[in-house]
């Protein structure tokens, strides 16, 4: 029979229970009440909670009644302990797992999987790439793990609230995420960042209601900073590269030395495709040889290989055709087009390409010529040559909005050539007398 006893300490007014659960492990948990007679039938219940798990018996209907009208807290301990399944219970489902006890006591069994980890197993099903999946999922368990001062903590399903949430998403502000290993300081997130974590918690919420756990989506509607002040609030603003700068990269590069072991008439053509096409350093990694018609002059992108995870076609510039060609040759179809490095490498090597130029890697309003600005150059090229649809399908967005409001960076000499573009509204010059009229 498991330990059990009934006390109350001096500044405490209910009673206390303390007990010994189906694990071995020593448990503590406030009765809520007052009145001895009461607590001691809590007790007696929880004890035969306590047998039935130990024997696997099935729960039976009188505990099952008891333990749906119980204390809210009461419940959430001993769900928490396992001691209740929350099937049986009505209330709520535990969102994540406690981590194992150290040292694990004789007889200890895993917990089945959180809501959480089923979520993320159900994202690797939806042909979501695994890293993907492992960050959306993170998210959301960092922002369920922080403790905020006056706030409970979210622990099940019920507890989701949109007051609960963006109390989560200000300390985020405030003072960052929990550091995913130890070592690593906690910094404060931007408005970008937080909209982040709150995006995936809706997304959860919204896949918790498609499998019955919640009637609603608490977070639905939910913003947490407009675009304005995310655009705003950018850690790194980056700048297009003036088309000076353009070709002296591509130029002055391609007579360079290895870097990261990569010639420079590689690198000079890598950039050159990214100034031509838009690509992102991850999609410029993967595109393999067979990727390329020459026949058709396109790029076939392929879905798990894009941020949109959907296969795209791309044009293929007409100064590219030939360069590429004599790139490929004596490659395997299954070849990579390119050196493939980690994202971070490409901002690097870009780096020691411009200071070795003299081009500046951050001017003087602090914004960044980095990998990714080399997309924001083609971005603002194409919007001096192309209209806003055209655009748009060019740069691979869902919404015009993003193109117009972060890859177009237009200055006061760009908005002078369109305005002088405009047909002239002056009457156009008197003709000239003939000689029979001068007469």
């Amino acid at each position: 029979m498991s330990y059990m006893e009934l006390f109350r300490g001096e500044k405490r007014l209910t009673w206390q229970l303390r007990l010994t659960d189906h694990q071995g492990l020593r448990r503590q948990v406030s009765t809520r009440t007052e009145d001895r007679s009461a607590a001691l039938s809590i007790s007696h219940k929880i004890e035969r909670l306590v047998a039935t798990r130990v024997r696997g018996d099935v729960l039976a209907q009188d505990l099952r009644s008891w333990a749906a009208g119980m204390h809210k807290e009461i419940r959430k301990k001993l769900i928490e302990w396992e001691l209740l399944d929350v099937r049986d219970t009505g209330g709520g489902a535990r969102l994540t797992n406690l981590p194992a006890p150290d040292p694990v006591p004789p007889g200890w069994v895993a917990p089945p999987p959180s809501l959480v980890d089923q979520w993320e197993q159900d994202l690797q099903d939806r042909e979501v790439t695994g890293a993907h999946a492992r960050q959306t999922a993170q998210r959301v368990r960092v922002m369920l793990a922080l403790t905020v001062a006056d706030k409970p903590p979210m622990v099940y399903s019920e507890d989701i609230t949109g007051e609960a949430v963006m109390a989560r998403i200000r300390e985020i502000r405030r003072v960052g995420p929990t550091p995913a290993y130890a070592g690593k300081k906690r910094k404060a997130a931007g408005p970008r960042t937080c909209q982040y974590y709150l995006d995936r918690a809706r997304e959860f919420c919204a896949w918790l209601v498609s499998k019955g756990i919640l009637q609603t989506n608490p977070l639905a509607g939910l913003v947490a900073y407009t675009e304005s002040v995310m655009r705003a609030n950018r850690k790194r603003q980056r700048r297009p590269l003036e088309t000076s700068e353009q070709v002296m990269l591509v130029a002055g590069v391609a007579g360079m030395v290895d870097r990261l072991g990569i010639s420079g008439a590689e690198r000079a053509l890598m950039y050159r495709m990214v100034l031509r096409t838009g690509l992102r350093a991850g999609e410029l990694g993967s595109l393999k040889v067979k990727n390329f018609n020459f026949w058709n002059k396109a790029i076939t992108l392929l879905a798990g290989d894009v941020k949109a995870r959907r296969e795209d076609t791309l044009p293929i510039a007409e100064e590219l055709v030939e360069l590429l060609k004599a790139h490929f040759v004596g490659k395997h179809p299954e070849a990579h087009a390119f050196t493939k490095l980690q994202p971070k490498k490409y901002c690097s090597m870009l780096r020691a390409d411009l200071e070795e130029l003299n081009i500046p890697f951050v001017d003087a309003m602090g914004r960044y010529a980095d990998f990714h600005s080399l997309r924001h150059t083609y971005g603002t090229e194409l919007a001096k040559v192309v209209m806003p649809a055209v655009h748009k399908e060019l740069m691979r967005h869902k919404d015009i909005r993003t193109t117009m409001a972060y890859y177009t960076h237009l200055v006061e000499k760009d908005k002078a050539i369109g305005l002088a573009k405009l047909p002239s509204l002056a009457p156009a010059p008197a003709a000239a007398p003939t000689g029979n009229q001068a007469g």
